[in-house]
Parts: C-alpha cells; sequence; structure tokens
C-alpha cells in the first residue's frame, strides 16, 4: 500500500469515526459530484431573466 492509499484511509477511518466532521464533508462532496455549482448558476440567470417581464406588466 502506498502513502495515498495510507492517508485516504486514514482520513476514511476518521471520518467514520466523527460523523458530526463526516456529514458536512460528504454534503459537500455531493454537491460537487452533481455539479450543483452549474444549476445553481442556471437557476440565477433564468430567474435574473425573468424579472423583467413581471416589471413590465
Amino acid at each position: 500500500m502506498n502513502r495515498l492509499e495510507r492517508s485516504v484511509r486514514s482520513v476514511d477511518c476518521w471520518q467514520q469515526r466523527h460523523p458530526v466532521v463526516a456529514f458536512p464533508i460528504a454534503v459537500v462532496k455531493k454537491f460537487g459530484d452533481d455539479e450543483a455549482g452549474n444549476l445553481v448558476a442556471l437557476l440565477t440567470y433564468y430567474a435574473f431573466l425573468a424579472t423583467f417581464p413581471l416589471l413590465l406588466a
């Protein structure tokens, strides 16, 4: 087992023992895996564009 695998395994074991810290880390990882940043940007863009017709009415 090389140094990188040992360090990853060490961090993984530490997170399993400390669920309070592991949960936010898992949320950030899931956020990145789902590319939620792009979805938030699209939502903001379309919400911004939708305000102009509402202002005209």
